[in-house]
């Protein structure tokens, strides 16, 4: 199903159901029908089509009717955004905004499910694929892992790993790829696995939720034809059980009226099994860098100030001029920060994921 992103669903009547489990703060409303606030971002699925060509929406739980000019299929699932609230909302596709609030809901909602995933396709941890499963199939998952492997982050210093790692989810659209996304070839191999194993069982459900996962942030970093990206997200995957996390790339013109240097900062919104949560952030302007670490542990504090001289000495090699890194001790959660960085660069309204239980 395509959706043309300019053509509204206009919402017609509402009546209520129970609260889903996961919602935002925005929509959570007393009995009778809902007031849907602009901005909001909606997860919902198309139950029926009436009669008349209306179609009967799941918005959270709540059912609404709506008219649209658009075919819709019963079953399919969507992002919707409120463009106009109200009791009678106008509703049109939510694009990255939509994509953006799915990858921080999966790392709040999911994130053990994710680094269990993480840590069997990384070789870590004591996770492993269950020997019961066909030959076939563990060679297929064997040759994926070492795919994520040969791309992960090792104790060695790899300056070409960033450009592997950009490269890891290759981009849709009008340029056709010659092999299946990396989030294909996952969702591929789970669903050869969920036969043997049970839809729910381990690894199947963990391997499931990363295959969603890497398939947002695909889709987060397509862009339109002749709109070019101010910033990538990509997952960034250590060897072993090190730990993995978020590296979040963003590139700027250089100001009017001076000499034009290309701005780039990266933020690492970093899980490290040794040194804890860690917020590494990155500022490139010409041949300048500077970077700035921030970590709640004091070990880990003591142990990366020991170490600032040798990186320093590294990045230099690497032709950076000047070269500034500083260590902060900081209370910041991390998941936090990530989440509102997200949120100012896709315009997200700010929301909160509540979990409702009976």
């Amino acid at each position: 199903m395509k959706i043309d992103p300019k053509t509204p669903i206009k919402a017609q009547g509402t009546t209520t159901k129970a609260v889903a489990a996961t919602t935002t703060d925005a929509n959570k409303q007393p009995a009778g029908k809902p007031t849907f606030i602009a901005g909001t971002i909606i997860k919902g699925s198309v139950l029926e089509i009436t009669s008349d060509g209306k179609a009967l929406l799941d918005l959270g739980g709540r059912t609404v009717t709506a008219q649209t000019t658009v075919p819709l299929k019963p079953g399919t699932e969507l992002l919707l955004e409120v463009k106009k609230g109200g009791t009678l909302p106008w509703l049109t596709p939510a694009g990255k905004k939509g994509v953006a609030q799915e990858i921080v809901r999966l790392l709040f909602t999911e994130g053990a499910d994710l680094t269990k995933a993480a840590n069997l396709l990384t070789g870590g941890g004591n996770q492993s694929a269950p020997p019961s499963l066909p030959a076939s199939l563990l060679a297929a998952l064997a040759n994926f892992s070492q795919e994520v492997g040969d791309k992960a982050i090792g104790s060695q210093a790899e300056p070409n790993k960033l450009t592997q790692l950009l490269a890891l989810l290759r981009p849709t659209g009008k340029q056709p790829a010659p092999n299946p996304s990396l989030s294909q070839q996952l969702t591929e191999t789970v669903e050869r696995m969920a036969p043997h194993l049970g839809q729910e069982q381990s690894p199947v459900s963990e391997l499931k939720v990363m295959a969603k996962f890497l398939d947002a942030h695909q889709q987060l970093n397509t862009n339109q034809p002749g709109t070019p990206p101010n910033y990538l997200l990509f997952p960034c995957f250590f060897s072993g059980n090190a730990g993995w996390g978020e590296w979040m790339l963003q590139m700027e013109a250089g100001d009017q009226g001076q000499e034009e240097k290309e701005t780039c900062s990266i933020d690492f919104f970093l899980q490290m099994s040794r040194l804890g949560d860690m917020h590494l952030k990155v500022n490139m302007q010409g041949e300048g860098l500077r970077g700035d670490f921030f970590v709640g542990e004091k070990s880990a504090r003591s142990h990366l100030t020991e170490a600032l001289p040798q990186l320093t000495t590294i990045l230099e090699g690497h032709g950076y001029q000047p070269v500034s890194l500083t260590v902060h001790q900081s209370t910041e959660n991390m998941l936090h920060t990530f989440k509102k960085k997200l949120e100012e660069k896709t315009n997200l309204r700010p929301f909160a994921l509540v979990d409702v239980t009976a």
